[in-house]
């Protein structure tokens, strides 16, 4: 995402439009960062975020957006920190699978203590769902980087971790149960296939997720993912459009601009 894309063009006039009108709403001043963020400028984000915060903003998405502008920026203490306070004043556990320490210890190259401490989380928790995902993550962040990486191959086996991550995957379908917990193993399920590289494989979970009952929007980014993989950008663009028009989001429109993109056809780009 850049700064002359129109998506990015878009949202800027409406969110400039929305503090005009409501200067002091801690939500809309947060937006500003939601928007840094979205163009990796990390260090104006944590400023904005911020600001939104001490501005009264109290959602959870604006200070995941704060840790992960904080962990961009290589200030891992301060992005715990941050945690610990704001799960103080909300009296909940607001990392509950350990993903923040998890993706530091990896940052820090502690694979090893990563991969154990997902592990461990997945068997404490062996009823939820995902935990499983959890783990399954992080197992094909470490194939990706033993695939990648001849140091860390010799420590990691990239086969093994897609096979972990598969099984994992399958203990997470076989206990979701709400609607929530089935969007994030479907979803789960087309980066696995997607991470393998097998087109019959991506094709066997697009044919699982046509005839799921996910919400139709989420469904359709998902099956665009699986359709770009394969090599159907058109297709995928297509999906992406009609995700779009059921439940307009910046997110889809920002995947849309980079599909556009790689068909040649950014002029069309939202």
């Amino acid at each position: 995402m850049q700064r002359d894309e129109k998506a990015y063009q878009r949202a800027r006039s409406l969110v400039d439009r929305l503090q005009s009108l409501r200067p002091n709403w801690g939500n809309a001043v947060a937006l500003s960062g939601w928007l840094a963020f979205a163009i990796k400028d990390y260090s104006s984000a944590v400023e904005e975020l911020r600001r939104g915060i001490n501005s009264g903003d109290q959602r959870l998405q604006t200070r995941r957006l704060l840790w992960k502008s904080l962990l961009a920026l290589g200030l891992d203490e301060e992005a715990e920190r941050e945690i610990r306070l704001a799960g103080i004043a909300s009296q909940t556990d607001l990392d509950p699978y350990g993903e923040v320490s998890i993706g530091i210890s990896i940052g820090k190259g502690q694979y090893e203590q990563a991969l154990n401490s997902a592990r461990q989380i997945a068997d404490q928790n062996a009823d939820d769902p995902l935990a499983w995902l959890v783990y399954a993550k992080f197992a094909l962040v470490m194939r990706a980087r033993a695939k990648n990486d001849v140091a860390t191959a010799q420590s990691f086996d990239a086969d093994r971790l897609l096979s972990e991550a598969d099984v994992a995957i399958s203990k997470a379908r076989e206990l979701a149960r709400t609607d929530a917990q089935k969007s994030s193993v479907a979803s789960s399920e087309i980066g696995l296939a997607i991470a393998d590289g097998d087109k019959s494989r991506i094709e066997e979970a697009l044919a699982r997720l046509e005839k799921s009952v996910l919400q139709p929007a989420y469904r359709l980014v998902l099956e665009s993912k699986a359709m770009a993989a394969l090599g159907r950008v058109d297709e995928a663009i297509e999906k992406l459009k009609e995700s779009n028009e059921l439940r307009p989001n910046f997110k889809t429109q920002i995947a849309l601009v980079r599909l556009l993109r790689l068909d040649d056809r950014g002029r069309d780009a939202i």
